[in-house]
């Protein structure tokens, strides 16, 4: 048994002998006993129990490669925006551009627009009647959507995702004022002021 499932084991031992131990106090105490040492004893039980809880034990780092969110979407190049549309860029469900289209303008104009205002490196492709879109994001990036109000009436269009993201993680650090090596110490204190 490695030492993290030791660990768990007592302390679950641990806290159904503290539930016990808090059943027959309250039987003794029912029968007129003295139980005000055995209460000492059970508070100094349940501190070290918690303690014991909030161990953590020292993992090694762990970084996976990073691997960015990728979205793709076609636009047809007859496409247009009437005057009046308001267009709205979202990535993640919070809105990261917005244009008011004062004039009739071709849909892959604004899109151009707001790549080259956002700085959204992206791979362009001319269809003939359309363009496709290949934009690159951060790894945490997992929603992308473009709104067209037109008239009071909004339109959602969610971009594709082909390629999820993956962020690089790593353990948080221990901050632990004891040592692994003291730990059969700790159980040992812990088994005596249970008995």
């Amino acid at each position: 048994m490695d030492i993290q499932t030791k660990h768990r084991v007592t302390l679950l031992n641990a806290k159904c002998n503290y539930v016990c131990a808090v059943d027959t106090l309250v039987q003794k105490s029912n029968y007129g006993e003295d139980i005000g040492c055995c209460i000492d004893k059970l508070y100094l039980a349940s501190r070290l129990i918690n303690r014991l809880e909030c161990f953590c034990f020292e993992t090694p780092v762990t970084v996976t490669t990073e691997i960015k969110s990728q979205f793709s979407f076609t636009a047809l190049k007859s496409t247009n925006l009437l005057s009046g549309d308001i267009f709205q860029y979202l990535v993640n469900d919070t809105m990261v551009w917005s244009i008011s289209v004062t004039a009739t303008t071709p849909l892959y104009e604004i899109i151009d627009l707001f790549i080259a205002d956002l700085d959204i490196p992206t791979v362009i492709v001319d269809n003939g009647t359309s363009y496709s879109y290949t934009s690159t994001f951060d790894c945490n990036v997992t929603s992308v959507k473009n709104y067209l109000t037109r008239d009071g009436v909004t339109s959602v269009a969610t971009i594709s995702n082909t390629v999820t993201g993956a962020c690089a993680t790593s353990n948080p650090p221990c901050y632990n004022c004891i040592e692994v090596s003291d730990l059969p110490k700790m159980y040992e204190v812990l088994n005596k002021l249970l008995s």
